[in-house]
């Protein structure tokens, strides 16, 4: 039996935040993570795939999670967070990862090419969280979210209930004050919003971290209704 084939990591680049699916290495919504996805080498050879880590400036990689195929959730199997409830990731600090493939007869193969990520404050959204607006009565929503730590840009995500874009605009930041607010009433500063058809919507604010490819951080979401 030929030994494993070599795994290829899916990169990112600051043009995959502003996608209508995100791709690659990057940060997650839903907890302190980093999101890691690999291709498939397609083989049936192949019994599991193996994740190794080691945090900025350490000596040493560590095997932080094999996924065997046999019990991996179908699409689950060339993807893994890095959850800091379980790993305890540290904010403003690089990880460094790397994928191998272990074929039946337990033979590991090639690391991947070495990516890297670093996680800056989550931005901690106010409001709106459920309420509703009528745009001919009061207008759409003005949105309120907080910076701990203020990034240069940041990126607006508004998605219907479908999970499906209506908008991803990226802006600078207002370096006066961590509390910052976004009017979807001001044309000026938003001129390709489309128009809201009555609904439920879901927003999200991204950090853009310093190295603009590499770092970053996204919000939980909240929703506003459109009547």
């Amino acid at each position: 039996m030929p030994d494993p084939g070599d795994v290829k990591m899916v990169e990112h680049t600051a043009a995959d935040d502003t996608l209508a699916i995100e791709r690659g290495i990057d940060a997650v919504p839903e907890s302190d993570g980093i999101f890691l996805a690999w291709y498939s080498l397609n083989d049936r050879n192949i019994s599991r795939y193996n994740i190794y880590r080691k945090k900025e400036e350490g000596t040493f990689y560590q095997r932080i999670k094999s996924i065997d195929l046999e019990t991996a959730a179908p699409g689950r199997d060339t993807t893994f967070v890095d959850d800091n409830a379980e790993s305890g990731l540290e904010l403003n600090t690089y990880y460094y990862y790397y994928v191998t493939a272990t074929n039946t007869e337990s033979v590991e193969g090639l690391p991947t090419d070495t990516l890297r990520y670093m996680l800056v404050d989550k931005p901690q959204l106010d409001r709106p969280d459920g309420e509703s607006f009528d745009p001919e009565v009061n207008g759409l929503p003005i949105l309120f979210w907080n910076f701990v730590e203020i990034p240069d840009l940041y990126i607006l995500r508004i998605e219907n209930s479908f999970d499906q874009v209506h908008y991803i605009g990226i802006f600078q930041s207002d370096y006066d004050n961590t509390y910052q607010t976004m009017d979807l009433n001001d044309t000026e500063t938003i001129s390709d919003l489309p128009d809201f058809q009555p609904g439920v919507y879901k927003w999200r604010i991204d950090a853009i971290g310093p190295d603009e490819d590499h770092s970053g951080a996204e919000s939980n979401w909240k929703v506003f209704i459109i009547e």
